[in-house]
């Protein structure tokens, strides 16, 4: 490669890059992210046509156009109030494919408000449309408070939910030919009780599964696909789930036949439980869930694909508001759902990272071997050596443990690498002397 030439090298396998990152005991360090690779699943033959290396992993267009109010069904709330079930559909401006994937963004809100417009919601949307993808956020029914909530009620507002969301992937497949959209690949995603929701749309099969109050539950709503639209001809199966702080109500849903899961999940969060525990709203204890920790293990149980990104040092949800991270976090469920889209292998891994480090804070950071600047950076990173005498190489990873650039044989005493098509997030440089002396530094893209 190019002295100062920057690039990602995506032809390499997962399982490559994750092996490495275990042999790099100090790579994330002061960050202690510990990388655990368990197994590797082959995914399906089947491939999206429009698969070229970039597309899904990278945003590739500049921007994406959304047709909002877009109504895919009909229902009546717990409280008796009439819903007319809306989406809005954005999609890649400019875009030529005639056959896209799909992804789901549900909003958050304990099951009493949110909105398909809030904000994090469309942010996501644009950024899953800019790389490719045809994304989708509804309306689904809340509990309208017209009583004093329980566990009851509240299992009955998401089982409403649940319907709402199948009608919705129904609708998009029975519209593929006008939205473009490849039906062999739709993905969900949901921010708190929106990743609860699409939890349990994706992993509950048949009401054969369930106990009996949840079964009851199920059949008084229409069965398992609900009663909010009759286009039951069409499937509402899904191939992947990106699960944003949400649970299962039973971990035993998820099983050996169930799609790639990916969650992201805070140690400490008060509001949905990390392993098991009451989802809580003021305090109130409204139901039980079985937070992202143990679907992970119950998916490694059943040696199914899942990625799961332990967050401590934080609030529910507080990745949200860090957009270094927010943005990794994207990218890596981007190259994640492109593993499956494209015919690849897709790992299984957990990282485990805290959330209080502060990228303005980290200038005077060194080590022993070089220092980097400006930090954060934008267009690109500078390296001093403190000895390059006897020679040292340089590479850069990012946080699932890529290799991304590397230059060996080197001996000049400073270095310019030009950030190239990197994405905004956190990096890791690393220095290795010729004398095997290696030492890490972290650096935040603007």
């Amino acid at each position: 490669m190019p002295q100062g030439y920057l690039s990602f090298n995506l032809s390499l396998s997962y399982l490559y890059h994750l092996t490495k990152l275990l042999s790099m005991n100090k790579l994330f360090t002061p960050l202690t992210c510990l990388f655990l690779l368990f197994f590797a699943s082959a995914q399906s033959q089947i491939t999206n046509p429009a698969c070229d290396g970039v597309r899904y992993k990278n945003q590739i267009f500049s921007a994406a156009t959304v047709t909002s109010g877009v109504q895919y069904g009909q229902n009546t709330g717990y409280c008796g109030e009439a819903y007319n079930l809306l989406m809005d559909i954005y999609q890649p401006e400019g875009d030529t494919a005639t056959a896209r994937p799909v992804l789901f963004v549900n909003y958050g809100g304990s099951f009493i408000n949110g909105t398909r417009t809030d904000g994090y919601v469309v942010d996501i949307c644009q950024d899953f449309a800019k790389r490719g993808f045809v994304t989708c956020a509804i309306d689904y029914r809340v509990f309208g408070l017209c009583s004093f909530p329980d566990s009851a009620i509240m299992l009955d507002v998401v089982v409403k939910a649940v319907g709402d969301q199948k009608a919705g992937i129904r609708f998009i497949r029975e519209h593929a030919s006008e939205y473009k959209v490849d039906t062999n690949f739709v993905f969900l995603s949901g921010v708190s009780a929106g990743g609860i929701l699409a939890l349990h749309a994706a992993y509950i099969d048949n009401t054969a599964e369930v106990p009996s109050y949840v079964s009851s539950i199920i059949d008084a709503n229409g069965g398992i696909e609900g009663n909010s639209s009759a286009n039951f001809q069409y499937s509402s199966k899904v191939q992947g789930v990106w699960n944003l702080s949400g649970g299962l109500h039973k971990k035993e849903w998820l099983d050996a036949d169930d799609p790639l899961l990916i969650s992201i999940h805070e140690t400490q969060d008060p509001t949905v439980p990390y392993a098991n525990g009451f989802a809580q709203v003021a305090g109130l204890n409204l139901i039980t869930l079985q937070g992202s920790s143990l679907l992970k293990a119950q998916a490694v149980a059943n040696a199914k694909p899942t990625i799961f990104f332990s967050i401590s040092n934080a609030g529910h949800t507080a990745y949200l508001s860090k957009a270094p991270i927010m943005d990794s976090l994207s990218n890596s469920a981007a190259a994640l759902f492109e593993t499956i889209l494209c015919g690849n292998t897709a790992p299984s891994f957990e990282a485990s990272m805290p959330l209080n480090f502060n990228p303005n804070g980290i200038n005077d950071v060194q080590a022993d071997l070089f220092s980097l600047s400006p930090n954060p950076a934008q267009n690109e990173i500078n390296l001093s050596m403190k000895n390059a005498s006897k020679g040292y190489s340089v590479s850069i990873s990012d946080q699932l443990g890529r290799k991304i650039f590397e230059q060996t044989d080197l001996s000049q005493s400073s270095l310019q690498i030009p950030r190239g098509n990197l994405k905004t997030g956190l990096y890791f440089v690393t220095v290795k002397s010729n004398e095997q002396t290696a030492q890490t530094l972290k650096v935040v893209l603007e």
